[in-house]
């Protein structure tokens, strides 16, 4: 599944084909990189809340987030 936001950010999801996980992918232009981390950050939070429902501190203590 792939997400375009109005802001022109990308979140794609999919599940990997040889473990029971799901991997996504977000793309964002920014002025920095510290900007484009928060901002990668702060979709991945919304769009877990959204299709999940799980809250911000579930997402932080259970989801590795790459760096």
């Amino acid at each position: 599944m792939t997400l375009t936001i109005e802001s022109g950010a990308v979140v794609s999801l999919r599940t990997s084909g040889t473990e029971p996980k799901l991997k996504y992918y977000i793309e964002a232009k920014s002025g920095s990189e510290k900007e484009g981390r928060e901002l990668c950050d702060a979709l991945w939070v919304g769009v877990m809340e959204e299709l999940i429902g799980i809250g911000d501190e579930a997402i932080k203590s259970k989801v590795e987030i790459p760096p």
